[in-house]
């Protein structure tokens, strides 16, 4: 039986937000009806997890006594009790949007006709008429009280001027001009990774539009962060917008809002990636830069917590810096920072990760050892780890053993795509077929191994779906080195 939407939405809400909710039924103020009560505490006492089932014969039973069932009662007082949950996430989003209580306050003063609070409210507001101050908040926000400000002025006599409604009219012009850059933006990522299509007259008409503000504009923090962004969406083999960027984001990042700024970051990750993935391993330190960054202005964060893919991202990034101090001290202190169901797995990933890459073998294995493996993903990138310590210390018969064990995994488990288990599948191959050579090979002659060796690579550097590619790409060109030339090569040089 479907879920009434009530229970839908409660079921959805952490505890703490159901608390909440709870204080909302139990408030004169919001709900003054028993029975919504009683119903709450039905819902509290029988739903706590997503697959509870709804017996509505036993909840019409404890909100009414022993009156007889009826449908049609109890559906309206749980459409009742949804219209308290919407009242509690209205209230929610006004405690967290400052801009969004400020309009709908000043609309209630001047409503009620109680203009000295107007006054002395907008006497805090100094900023609307403080045009050195500029600002990243809500500029449909600052559009609304700077008219607001305006009516209350204007009202009250007509010996005011035209600033507030001339500041309103700049706050809407910005308000345009960045809903449209930042949308515009999202639609030619979105035509660039999904090939979805998009309206091309009204790309055009904001190109014109756009010539036309941002000579006003160019400067604002939000426009000089999110305009040379959709330079290089719009052209992505034109890589100059990029240049001084990363200078532009660490002056102008702490004033944008918090989400436009986990958005900027996210493109800029996005690049920094592709042109690593291209070979331009500079951009390593770039990305450093930016997660340092992130790390800074909380914006690395999702609600309380650092993300534990973030966290693996950061230290990856660090190690292969071999920013080995620092990365040993972010894993340490930042590792109470993620969800305390991540934590554990996480510090001892990454930790066994700083010890393989500082040459620590023997300690990598013994934290590896201590993971709990119930993320595929975990699961796999240990099993690399182990992979490329077997491989230098030229262990044989554990590295057969891993490899025969990961081969059964990725038959077998059902939570990975196919492109995930392909990436795990060629590194393990190519490892293989590598150590053979590298190790078993002294029957054959050199000019053999060469010629296997350089295919090999050949068919490597051409695959873009290998797991630690980097890492196989510099074991190759080690053992090519290592390999003498035939004679015939060498008497040619």
């Amino acid at each position: 039986m479907a879920l009434p939407k009530l229970l839908i939405l409660y079921n959805q809400l952490k505890t703490p937000e159901r608390l909440r909710f709870k204080d909302v039924v139990d408030s004169p103020f919001f709900n003054k009806r028993k029975k919504l009560k009683k119903l709450f505490d039905y819902v509290e006492k029988n739903h706590q997890a997503d697959d509870a089932d709804w017996e509505k014969r036993k909840a019409f039973e404890y909100v009414f006594d022993n009156e007889t069932f009826n449908e049609l009662i109890l559906n309206n007082l749980l459409s009742d009790l949804y219209k308290l949950g919407e009242k509690y996430l209205v209230n929610v989003q006004l405690e967290t949007d400052h801009e969004l209580r400020d309009i709908a306050l000043m609309q209630s003063f001047i409503s009620a006709g109680v203009r000295n609070n107007v006054g002395g409210f907008l006497n805090k507001k100094k900023k609307l008429t403080d045009s050195d101050k500029e600002t990243t908040a809500d500029f449909y926000g600052n559009y609304k009280l700077n008219l607001l400000a305006d009516q209350y002025h204007f009202q009250r006599t007509r010996k005011t001027n035209n600033t507030f409604i001339l500041n309103s009219q700049k706050q809407l012009d910005l308000f345009f001009v960045c809903s449209q850059l930042k949308m515009w933006c999202e639609l030619l990522n979105r035509s660039n990774v999904l090939n979805y299509e998009h309206d091309l007259k009204q790309h055009n008409r904001f190109q014109l539009v756009l010539k036309e503000y941002l000579p006003d504009y160019a400067e604002h923090p939000f426009v000089s962060l999110y305009y040379p962004i959709y330079k290089g969406l719009q052209n992505l083999d034109d890589n100059g917008w990029y240049e001084g960027y990363l200078k532009k984001l660490k002056e102008h990042l702490h004033k944008i809002q918090f989400e436009d700024g986990k958005e900027i970051c996210n493109y800029i990750q996005n690049y920094c990636v592709k042109r690593i993935n291209e070979g331009k391993q500079e951009f390593l330190f770039e990305l450093f830069e930016i997660f340092k960054l992130m790390l800074k202005t909380n914006l690395a964060y999702e609600g309380l917590y650092l993300p534990q893919w973030t966290y693996k991202n950061i230290v990856t990034v660090g190690l292969r810096l071999k920013e080995f101090e620092w990365t040993e001290d972010f894993i340490h202190q930042y590792y109470k920072k993620l969800a305390p169901d991540e934590s554990d797995n996480a510090y001892q990933y990454n930790l066994a990760a700083l010890h393989y890459e500082s040459g620590k073998y023997d300690r990598a294995m013994q934290l590896l050892n201590k993971i709990h493996f119930t993320d595929p993903n975990y699961y796999l990138d240990a099993r690399s780890i182990l992979l490329k310590i077997y491989f230098d210390k030229e262990n044989d018969d554990a590295l057969y053993s891993l490899r025969d064990t990961v081969k059964i995994y990725l038959l077998r488990e059902k939570l990975l795509s196919k492109n995930q288990k392909l990436l795990y599948k060629n590194l393990f191959t190519y490892t293989i077929r590598l150590f053979k050579l590298k190790y078993e090979s002294a029957h054959l002659k050199p000019e053999s191994i060469n010629a296997s060796l350089t295919k090999m690579f050949d068919d490597v550097q051409k695959n873009n779906f290998i797991a630690n590619k980097q890492w196989l790409v510099q074991k190759f060109e080690e053992t090519i080195s290592e390999n003498p030339q035939d004679t015939e090569d060498k008497a040619e040089l």
